[in-house]
């Protein structure tokens, strides 16, 4: 049987990551362990933006190799705003 090929999108890593308070900083380890779990089966993992792609192959979570940066789904401000 063929190994089934794994692909998963990060479309942005949320407030836990932003925000500073105890809380946050207690649930951060917990999400980062659940994120490197997740994708460690991945052939690709898709990024909206730089920032999080940076985050996930800083922390480990993916190589660099596995991370493609793609055009999000927002709205272009520049264009549109």
């Amino acid at each position: 049987m063929p190994k089934t090929k794994v692909f998963s999108t990060i479309t942005g890593m949320g407030s836990i990551y932003t925000s500073k308070g105890f809380k946050n900083v207690i649930l951060r380890s917990g999400v980062n362990l659940l994120y490197k779990i997740a994708c460690a089966r991945n052939s690709i993992v898709f990024f909206q933006n730089s920032i999080d792609q940076d985050f996930f192959i800083q922390n480990k979570f993916i190589p660099k190799e596995k991370a493609v940066l793609q055009n999000g789904t927002g709205v272009n401000l520049d264009r549109f705003g």
